[in-house]
């Protein structure tokens, strides 16, 4: 009898899940924008699930976009923060050294377009200090991203401490919680996080299927910064 114990890699499918997602690619094949009864009742189930991962972070519904999975919600978290903040004149962008590759790989694209990067080091537990970080802020800095919870050794990062030293200097705070989603309890205000990613084939839920959280105050700050940049227009 082979017994699997690689939960953190990926999960197997969870049978009622199994069920619901084929009921559902059965029978509500609706467009989910389209106004009659079909899609209103393909809205509906996608309305359900958006609520549903809400709860579990403790989140707003509307702060909730699917993706593709965990790489992907994390290259949406930071391209579109470095994209959005481009005109404010902060290029300036740091992660931990033990960041997932999906977190490293894209700050190498961007460095390759004119950003600047920082890589934190971490102690000998995987933890990246509070001091450490406060060091590496500069005025410049548009956004800091540091996994809750690290996928090769389990480090769980002062997530809510680091996000209050990046807020303290203006900047955005992105969290890549696909590790950590429904293993410990993951409450995005309390952490203080303004982008968490997470994938559902980590817990028991279909691969190809992930989240990224987005504050409305990423958004809001992403609107004052550019006012700042652009004095004289409303």
């Amino acid at each position: 009898m082979r017994v699997y114990f690689d939960h953190n890699a990926t999960t197997p499918l969870a049978p009622p899940v199994l069920e619901t997602m084929t009921s559902v690619l059965r029978d509500e094949f609706g467009n989910p924008s389209s106004i009659h009864h079909f899609g209103q009742r393909a809205k509906g189930i996608l309305d359900e699930a958006r609520t549903a991962v809400a709860d579990l972070l403790k989140a707003e519904v509307s702060e909730i976009v699917f993706t593709s999975g965990g790489t992907e919600s994390d290259n949406f978290a930071l391209r579109g923060v470095a994209e959005a903040l481009e005109v404010t004149g902060r290029r300036h962008l740091i992660a931990s050294a033990i960041e997932h590759e999906a977190v490293l790989t894209t700050f190498k694209a961007l460095a390759r377009r004119g950003w600047t990067t920082t890589l934190l080091p971490v102690d000998t537990s995987g933890i990246v200090a509070p001091e450490v970080l406060e060091a590496a802020m500069t005025d410049q800095t548009a956004l800091v991203s540091v996994m809750h919870a690290n996928n090769e050794i389990g480090t769980v990062q002062p997530v809510a401490d680091l996000a209050r030293i990046a807020h303290a200097r203006g900047a955005l705070f992105h969290t890549d919680a696909v590790q950590s989603v429904a293993k410990i309890p993951v409450d995005v205000r309390a952490l203080g996080a303004d982008l968490l990613s997470l994938s559902a084939h980590k817990f028991h839920g279909p691969k190809g299927t992930g989240r990224l959280e987005a504050k409305r105050r990423a958004a809001r700050m992403r609107e004052m910064q550019t006012r700042e940049a652009r004095p004289g227009r409303s």
